[in-house]
């Protein structure tokens, strides 16, 4: 049987990373990232990316996670390499 919390904890340790830039601070690369997405979209104000990013680091806990995918945890998945193409809409902060 496939194994996911193998997959869930590089998520989960993301999940945490971004809650302790929330609470204590960005590195200045990450501020510069925040900064210049409220300067090319006014519609998105720091607040909202704040906001965002807490709502995505309470998504990427360890529970969450798992209760996510808890219904997948039987299936066989493959480990097969597939090549996969994603496109992001470019008109939203953090989408990309």
């Amino acid at each position: 049987m496939y194994n996911l919390s193998k997959n869930i904890f590089p998520f989960s340790e993301l999940g945490k990373r971004l809650n302790k830039y929330i609470n204590s601070g960005f590195p200045d690369l990450f501020e510069e990232a925040i900064q210049m997405s409220v300067s090319n979209n006014p519609w998105f104000p720091r607040e909202n990316i704040i906001y965002s990013l807490k709502a995505i680091a309470s998504s990427l806990s360890k529970d969450n996670l798992e209760k996510w995918l808890s219904p997948y945890s039987d299936k066989a998945l493959s480990t097969a390499s597939k090549k996969v193409a994603v496109i992001m809409a470019g008109n939203i902060p953090l989408v990309g």
